[in-house]
């Protein structure tokens, strides 16, 4: 309670006396006529005093990168940094290169002149105090030092020094920090030293537990001393008890010796026992060899016997074997000719699949492609023609957001069926993405192909879809460009007829661009 109140009073006498100091030293130094860059340097000693490094006992020293600034605030700082500062030199370094790695300085500061540089220092910088001259977005923000009305003023973000594991001392907070900071800062000390008495608690607790234990210990103690003269006088009776029974041990001694030649006797007796043992099992074993012989009789003429069985059996199973194979191989015919069918209708769904577009049963991106490049090749070596055109449906987003995904779905079905209907059956289409179509017309001139164009543009103007029981108009671009000499694949081709279509929408939509090979 005590410690509570005295540091909630030191705390209080710095947040009164420190501003007092600091306009004490403001009004020093307006009779003394400091210039701005003298101010800026003492302000960033000062920041210097009053922050902490994260891991500040690894540096070995304060290592100041200066960008930016003038000789006369140089040489300012050099004055004020002779002196070493918890232990550590402070060394200056002045910064030529905008590449600079902030991460080489433990401090670097940016003049107002190069202000512009704070956000890349602040993002690749992780344990390094960046002042800058001049305002600063705060969420960039470490510290900053506004010169206002011949007056320096200390700006800074308490949330960004902590996260990059800074600490301001109380002092720093009182001169330069808002009320919302001195609270955190005054709330993170009021919870550590809950934290601490919390644990004070804990401890003596503790402590009271190892007494108790101590005091249970005591009390043990006791017990076993009286249990011990207990067996003191125990082990006395035992001693007398046991002298006795060495008396007793001596008499049985005697009988055993009387015992062990009645055992000599006995001995003798078995061994003649053995010896008719022995005799008796030497007849036995005549008898034995006898009884084997006979079994070796009996097992060769069963032998025979199974043999002539394993061999009636052995017809009979190859029999059975014969007649299920052929079954067997019947059954199988049948199934391979059943599975060939089914095989062949799986394949044919497979490769539609995956050369068809689901929705509009027009050829899918990827199958569209392979068939242009064969066309394109088989053009290319017969000094033949063709034209490929890119369509495109206008506005196609606002139909799914007026009218519903499933209304443009058949949008989507209607200008397939269209393209589909009045192409030639060599011709090739199909569906890129989306609601983007691409064909190529074989064998057909550049003047052909912008009457197919135009043909397919207006039938898909003059055919409304009718979707939920509404009408909806469509339109659609087309771009396109014949096949050119440079041309090393289709899809340099159809990159120009994209950028014909591109010209299609840019001029208005629902029309037609012819893009030229060197346009």
């Amino acid at each position: 309670m005590l410690i509570n109140r005295f540091t909630e009073s030191f705390r209080l006498l710095v947040f009164i006396l420190l501003p007092l100091t600091m306009a004490a030293w403001s009004h020093a130094d307006k009779n003394l006529k400091p210039t701005e860059d003298e101010a800026k340097a003492h302000y960033t000693y000062e920041i210097l005093k009053h922050t902490n490094w994260p891991a500040e006992d690894k540096l070995t020293s304060f290592h100041i990168g200066l960008y930016g600034t003038s000789p006369e605030y140089f040489e300012a700082l050099s004055r004020l940094s002779k002196n070493k500062l918890r232990g550590k030199t402070i060394t200056l370094s002045i910064i030529n290169s905008p590449t600079f790695n902030p991460n080489d300085y433990a401090l670097v500061y940016i003049a107002s002149n190069k202000a512009k540089m704070n956000t890349r220092v602040f993002e690749q910088s992780t344990a390094t105090l960046i002042i800058t001259a001049g305002q600063i977005e705060r969420e960039h923000l470490l510290y900053s030092l506004l010169a206002r009305n011949q007056q320096i003023k200390v700006e800074f973000n308490r949330d960004n020094l902590i996260k990059r594991g800074f600490d301001i001392s109380i002092n720093m907070l009182a001169f330069a920090g808002n009320r919302e900071d001195m609270s955190k800062h005054l709330r993170e000390q009021k919870t550590m030293l809950l934290s601490l008495r919390d644990e004070v608690d804990s401890k003596k607790a503790v402590l009271d537990g190892l007494n108790a234990q101590l005091k249970n210990k005591n009390n043990s103690l006791e017990h076993t001393k009286t249990q011990y003269q207990a067996s003191q006088s125990n082990l006395t009776n035992t001693q007398a008890n046991l002298e006795k029974l060495l008396a007793e041990i001596e008499e049985t001694k005697a009988d055993l010796a009387i015992n062990h030649s009645k055992l000599k006797t006995q001995g003798n007796e078995l061994k003649k026992r053995e010896q008719e043992i022995e005799h008796n099992k030497a007849v036995l074993s005549q008898q034995l060899l006898k009884i084997n012989q006979q079994v070796q009789v009996i097992h060769e003429e069963q032998r025979i016997i199974g043999q002539q069985r394993t061999v009636l059996m052995g017809m009979y199973a190859t029999a059975v074997v014969f007649a299920l194979l052929a079954l067997v191989l019947f059954k199988l015919n049948h199934a391979r000719r059943s599975a060939n069918k089914k095989l062949k209708a799986l394949n044919a769904r497979l490769y539609e699949l995956a050369t068809r577009d689901g929705m509009t049963n027009l050829f899918n991106r990827k199958h569209f492609l392979e068939c242009a490049q064969t066309e394109f090749l088989r053009i290319q070596r017969t000094k033949g023609s063709a034209v490929l055109l890119m369509a495109d449906l206008d506005k196609f987003k606002s139909v799914n957001d007026i009218y519903g995904h499933a209304s443009g779905d058949e949008v989507l079905k209607v200008a397939a069926s269209i393209l589909k209907e009045q192409l030639r059956p060599y011709d090739i289409v199909g569906r890129l993405g989306g609601e983007e179509f691409a064909l190529m017309l074989v064998d057909c001139s550049p003047a052909q192909a912008k009457n197919t164009a135009e043909r397919l543009r207006q039938s898909i103007a003059d055919t409304p879809v009718y979707s939920n029981q509404q009408k909806i108009d469509i339109t659609i671009s087309i771009g396109l460009s014949n096949i050119g000499k440079s041309d090393s694949c289709v899809e340099d081709t159809l990159k120009r007829a994209d950028k014909g279509l591109y010209e299609a929408k840019t001029a208005g939509r629902n029309r037609i661009f012819f893009q030229e090979e060197n346009g």
